[in-house]
């Protein structure tokens, strides 16, 4: 294969897909478990000055947390979005062979946005 080609297996793809819809899973699970309580509340540590100051710190890292898994649900829905447009539109080599990478790369450009923070480097 030449430097400026690309090789994809459909295979491949449909692999990689079934993996994102458990990590989607997994991410959800984790998502819910951080809004919902008891993940959501802070621990009983009492009134004094310092269990005040360290329930204030959970909630914040509570918060830290839930927007990173935010964040991984969008990149992993983006990714599974992708992934299921190319297998879709190219399920033969053929399809493959005849499409234009500008194509391919405005298939994949959610991909990069969502683990860009939503911005298109592209």
């Amino acid at each position: 294969m030449a430097a400026d080609e690309t090789s994809v297996s459909i295979l491949s793809l449909e692999d990689f897909r079934q993996r994102l819809e458990r990590r989607m899973e997994e991410a959800g699970a984790a998502l819910l478990a951080v809004l919902t309580p008891p993940g959501s509340e802070p621990p009983a540590l009492g009134e004094f000055h310092h269990a005040k100051e360290t329930a204030l710190r959970h909630g914040t890292l509570n918060d830290e947390y839930a927007d990173g898994l935010r964040r991984l649900v969008g990149a992993l829905s983006a990714a599974q979005t992708a992934t299921a447009q190319v297998v879709e539109r190219y399920r033969t080599a053929g399809d493959l062979a005849n499409a234009r990478v500008a194509e391919l790369q405005a298939v994949l450009r959610p991909v990069e946005e969502a683990l860009n923070g939503g911005q298109d480097n592209g």
